[in-house]
């Protein structure tokens, strides 16, 4: 029961291309050196080659090309 155990529930946030602009901060940058602080769990084994087969929208390229390869990351994006 939720209420007896004092959980509160909210709504995910589901803000695609901030979500993106999260996730793509928290991988880092090889660049200059920013460490990441997301680590993708070595149960999560389809992650790792989801993430880079995403490809921009091109009419919003702020976000990610709506498909099915999406949803896996779209999972991501929405636990916090």
């Amino acid at each position: 029961m939720i209420c007896a155990t004092r959980h509160h529930l909210r709504r995910a946030n589901t803000d695609r291309i901030n979500g993106w602009a999260e996730i793509s901060r928290r991988l880092g940058d090889a660049d200059p050196d920013i460490q990441p602080s997301l680590f993708i769990h070595e149960r999560c084994r389809r992650m790792p080659d989801c993430l880079p087969m995403l490809g921009h929208d091109p009419n919003r390229p702020e976000d990610v090309l709506k498909k099915d390869l999406d949803e896996e990351g779209d999972g991501r994006r929405r636990s916090r």
